[in-house]
């Protein structure tokens, strides 16, 4: 189960940074990299792409332990309601909605 882990994770990473740089080439910001610590997402790398004010998400996540590894896999929609930016045409409010599943 690990390697299979690393193995998304290293395609995640691939994936998010072949669809960045291709928008940076293109002049378009429609793709978002995070990382990040929290639960259940645990330490977690993800991606998110873009559509007007609407984004869906995905992110995987572990935790190793001495006892145990905990490993994450999240989904999460996005929908940007109110407020403005002087960088962007997002609007700065938004309301997140996703469904995570935890391994142990």
């Amino acid at each position: 189960m690990k390697k299979n882990l690393k193995a998304l994770f290293c395609i995640l990473l691939i994936i998010a940074f072949s669809f960045s740089s291709v928008n940076q080439l293109l002049g378009q910001k429609k793709v978002d990299i995070s990382a990040g610590i929290g639960f259940p997402e645990l330490l977690n790398i993800g991606m998110r792409l873009q559509h007007d004010q609407k984004q869906i998400g995905f992110s995987i996540g572990s935790f190793p332990s001495e006892d145990r590894s905990y490993s994450a896999i999240s989904g999460n929609v996005y929908y940007h309601l109110a407020g403005h930016s002087k960088l962007s045409n997002r609007r700065a409010w938004y309301g997140r909605g996703g469904i995570s599943y935890l391994r142990d």
